[in-house]
Parts: structure tokens; C-alpha cells; sequence
């Protein structure tokens, strides 16, 4: 049939870019409610991303690494998700106009200087009319798609950072024994003495569990022990004054030295002839250190299998710890050359006494029975107390 002639004009067909097509201008701000932080009390950030052009802006992330001094506690975003492993905010879109919150909750470990939290726009999907993403220093906000926020630290007396003074903390440790025993208590002492004259505050001691001992209990005198991050915290030691914290702790290794070191980490106050926490976690060289090593009494018996117990009027040997693995039931098998009184001790794992038998040995061999039904699974410690001190133990599994 005919065919319409085709025409000479040419048609320029336009596709616009469905974000509208052009630059963007994204711009962050920081704010938080706290003028200043305080050690171990929460602070929230709030983070704001603004497109101020008229395209929307697509791809978009930005990096909000934790400060130093910092940790984790919540993220919070209607604007796409915050990853905690790779400190990013990734955001997505944000229309002409519109703005991304991020809510950024962290947890101050440190203490006594300024926390900067800086924050800045890595990636788009387009050009940036007067920012260049990802060019930033870590430290200050040159362009207008970086932010950063200094928080001083707030000594709890009206001032912030380190404030005047002068202090002298000492530290010293000791312990109940001078050698260690696998499975027994040690009660370490530990004295921290301010001979300045003025008042120490928001003091921390790091005391540190030495390797190869767990955490048994512990008592102060002033301020606290935190177990999790293994610190003593003292608001207040005043000119002259001591505190004493008593940690028990619990040997799980033997034919060993352990060296229990201690040192002050912080105060708000200068120290007149030391560094806070500038120790080598082993020997102590300025006075606001301590280090004490205990060597291991394991030379006193043989351990594992069969150990030799003396007592004031003979010898006894503990032959046999059986069965093990048990269900119910467990026995134990001694051997004396003499009459001796004895307490038998069940321990768990972390050095407490779960029960208590004193027995009555007879010259030869003597069988002992314990129901140990009512004990949850789990590793435990037949532990036998001599009249002259002496004191060794066995593990078993309890199934």
C-alpha cells in the first residue's frame, strides 16, 4: 500500500534524569545535648545530612567512625542503617530539599582530655556543587559535607580537662603468700596513698587480672572495682589520705612466676613525679606503680595424678579420684601411714567452696564417698585441707 513519506525534520527526543538531572549539595551538621561527657555516662549524637539543591541525591554514605575514646552502644536512622564494622552510615537517597538523621549513642572510656568525633560524606551518585566527597582530614571540617564535634572531658568540679592541682599518688601491693597454689585463693592488697597537697579526683587504677588467675571477689575501702573493664574508679582522695582495694583471685595455672602489676591510669589532677599510664604492665618505676610476683608452690607436691598431702604426724597420699567423668557419685581413695583429720572441700571453677566434710583418716587405706548429684555439669575441684596448712586438689567433670 502507500507509505507515508518520511519527513526531513528530525526529532531530538530529551531524557531527563528521573532525579531531576544536575548537581546536588549535601551539607551535615553534628549537635549533641552534652556540653561536655563524663567517663562511663552515655552520650548522644545527633547527625544531619541535608540535600540543599534541587536534584536528589542517590548513593549516599558517610562516614561516622567512633571517636577515640569511644565505643558503641545504639545507632538509630529512619535513613537507610548505620554498619558498626565498617563505621559507615549508608543513607541512599535524599530527596531535593529533605534531610537523613542519624541518632549515635557511645560510651566514653576515656577521661580528662577532649573527644572529637568528626564525620563527612564519602560517596554520591552525583557531583557535589561545592564539596568533594571523602577528601576529608579526620580531624576538622573544611567543607560543608564534613562535621566535627570536640567534647571537653568534665572533671566533676565545675571544670574540664586537667585541673590544677598538685598530687602525688603512690601505689603498692601485696599478698597473702608468697607462693601460689593451683585452685587457692589469693588475696592481694592494694593501696593507693595521694601525698600532695591537694585532692585527686575521678582517679582510675588499672588492675588488671595477671594472666593465669580469674576473679574471685573483691572489696574497697573507696570508689568501685568494674570487673569488665578490669579498673578501680575513686571520685575523691583527699590530700594525705589511702584507700585500700582487696581483690581475691584465683590461680588456674602452676610451675609458673605470676606478676600482678597495678598502676594509677588517669586523674583530673597533675601528678608532681609521674605519668598516668605510661607503665611496661610489668615492673614498676615510678611510684604511682606497683608490681608483685609470686612464684609457684607446685614444687611442694606432684600434679597432676597421685600427690603425697604431709601432715604433722605422717604422710598421706591421695591415690585415686574416681570416676571421672561422673554422674552421681564420687570417691576418693588415701592412703596414710598414720590417724589424721582432714576437711575435704568441693570447689567450682571459680574458687568458691560449694561444700564442706571433715573426715577422719585412718592409718592405711581410706575410701570416701561424696553425692555430687545435685552439682550442674561442669568442671570442679576435690580440694583436701591438712592440719599443718597444706592444701591440694584434683579436678573432676561432673556430666
Amino acid at each position: 500500500g502507500d507509505c507515508a513519506a518520511i519527513s526531513d525534520n528530525f526529532i531530538t527526543v530529551i531524557r531527563e534524569d528521573e532525579n531531576g538531572g544536575g548537581d546536588t549539595d549535601l551539607s551535615m551538621t553534628i549537635n549533641t545535648e552534652n556540653a561536655t561527657y563524663e567517663q562511663f555516662q552515655n552520650v548522644l549524637y545527633t547527625l544531619i545530612v541535608t540535600n540543599d539543591s534541587e536534584t536528589a541525591a542517590s548513593g549516599v554514605v558517610v562516614s561516622a567512625a567512633l571517636p577515640s575514646g569511644m565505643v558503641f552502644t545504639n545507632a538509630s536512622t529512619p535513613n537507610g542503617f548505620y554498619n558498626l564494622f565498617f563505621e559507615e552510615w549508608t543513607i541512599g537517597n535524599i530527596p531535593a530539599g529533605e534531610t537523613a538523621v542519624l541518632h549515635l549513642t557511645l560510651f566514653p572510656l576515656a577521661s580528662g582530655s577532649d573527644i572529637n568525633f568528626f564525620a563527612e560524606v564519602t560517596a554520591t551518585d552525583q557531583a557535589d556543587t561545592d564539596s568533594t566527597p571523602n577528601n576529608g582530614n579526620g580531624v576538622t571540617a573544611n567543607e560543608d559535607d564534613e562535621v566535627n564535634l570536640n567534647l571537653p572531658f568534665n572533671d566533676g568540679n565545675g571544670g574540664t580537662g586537667n585541673a590544677d592541682g598538685s598530687i602525688d599518688l603512690e601505689l603498692s601491693i601485696n599478698a597473702d603468700v608468697a607462693d601460689y597454689t593451683i585452685y587457692e585463693n589469693v588475696a592481694y592488697s592494694i593501696t593507693i596513698t595521694n601525698n600532695g597537697q591537694d585532692a585527686a579526683t575521678d582517679v582510675v587504677v588499672s588492675a588488671e587480672l595477671p594472666e593465669g588467675m580469674v576473679h574471685t571477689g573483691n572489696t574497697a575501702t573507696t570508689g568501685e572495682y568494674n570487673l569488665f573493664f578490669e579498673e578501680w574508679t575513686i571520685d575523691n582522695l583527699g590530700a594525705g589520705e589511702s584507700a585500700t582495694l582487696d581483690l581475691t583471685l584465683f590461680p588456674l595455672v602452676t610451675n609458673t612466676a605470676i606478676t600482678n602489676f597495678v598502676e594509677v591510669f588517669a586523674a583530673n589532677q597533675t601528678d608532681t613525679d609521674s605519668t598516668p599510664g605510661n607503665g611496661n604492665g610489668v615492673s614498676a618505676e615510678e611510684d604511682d606503680e606497683a608490681a608483685l610476683t609470686l612464684g609457684s608452690s607446685a614444687a611442694l607436691r606432684d600434679y597432676p595424678g597421685n600427690y603425697s598431702l604431709q601432715f604433722a604426724e605422717g604422710e598421706m597420699t591421695v591415690n585415686h579420684v574416681y570416676p571421672n567423668p561422673t554422674f552421681n557419685e564420687l570417691n576418693l581413695n588415701i592412703t596414710s601411714a598414720k590417724d589424721a583429720d582432714a576437711t575435704i572441700n568441693l570447689v567450682n571453677i571459680q574458687g568458691t567452696i560449694l561444700q564442706s566434710f571433715d573426715r577422719d583418716i585412718i592409718m592405711g587405706v581410706t575410701e570416701l564417698n561424696f553425692d555430687v548429684s545435685n552439682l550442674p555439669a561442669g568442671r570442679y575441684f576435690i580440694q583436701v585441707l591438712g592440719v599443718n596448712g597444706y592444701r591440694r586438689a584434683q579436678s573432676f567433670v561432673k556430666q
